[in-house]
């Protein structure tokens, strides 16, 4: 069994559940700089809706896995605490099942960069995935398999939450959680990975909205307002030893 504390703005509750309905959370607004990050077969894009604050992202090859990735990166840089939400649906049907699409951070734009994601797959599984240092092994904490409306990568410290929204309308941590040090300036955004470096694959990231540290301080909003335990049941493959969220809590 393993818990945690998970800090959590009462202000941002709200607006989690409202879907970027309160101040608390900045839409995206043509901040995004876009990019193919590794080699991929096919040139992806980033294509802005401003009125939704909404993206389509297109994105090509072979991983992101192992030791390196290969895919369409929509980014801007953040320091400190963040929170990065939005609904992501694939636009076609089919596809290979591991596809990704993902919300993302990173500590560089190389492809062997340590970073960590949130990644819904093309068969429904929702997975918390890292690299601790560039040129490491990735790892994985699966969250779940289904539809999920929203997701939400979050940021306190050196802990990172994969978010989803509840079936009682309320946003927050799924279970899925590590810590991780990653350094300086992240580069946090919107990833899509085909799969296949011979396929090119799109997925819409819908009401795409952020909050971070300079936001709060901005705001005079207090960054520690109160605490939630949560507790994780996981299983762990003795092989690869990748987690698996069997049961959340508070």
């Amino acid at each position: 069994m393993k818990s945690h504390r998970a800090v959590l703005l009462s202000t941002l509750s709200l607006a989690f559940s409202l879907l970027l309905a309160t101040a608390s959370l900045r839409p995206s607004s043509g901040l995004l700089r876009s990019q193919d990050i590794g080699s991929v077969g096919r040139k992806g894009e980033s294509i802005e809706d401003a009125k939704s604050h909404s993206w389509t992202v297109s994105g090509g090859g072979e991983n992101m896995w192992f030791t390196n990735d290969a895919f369409h990166f929509a980014w801007q840089q953040m320091e400190g605490d963040f929170d990065l939400i939005a609904g992501i649906k694939w636009l076609a049907e089919g596809g290979n099942a591991h596809r990704k699409a993902c919300l993302m951070a990173r500590e560089s734009l190389d492809p062997d960069s340590a970073y960590i994601d949130v990644a819904l797959h093309g068969d429904g599984l929702l997975s918390l995935q890292f690299r601790e240092i560039a040129g490491g092994p990735t790892k994985e904490i699966q969250a779940g398999q289904g539809v999920f409306s929203r997701l939400g990568l979050r940021r306190q410290g050196d802990v990172f939450f994969a978010e989803t929204l509840g079936s009682n309308n309320t946003f927050g941590p799924c279970g899925a959680f590590t810590r991780l040090r990653l350094k300086g300036q992240l580069f946090v955004g919107l990833a899509v990975c085909a799969h296949d470096n011979m396929a090119l694959e799109k997925a819409r990231f819908s009401m795409v909205g952020w909050t971070d540290a300079r936001d709060l301080a901005a705001r005079s909003l207090p960054l520690l307002s109160r605490s939630v335990l949560h507790c994780a049941l996981e299983t762990i493959s003795i092989a690869s030893r990748d987690r698996r969220v069997v049961y959340h809590t508070t």
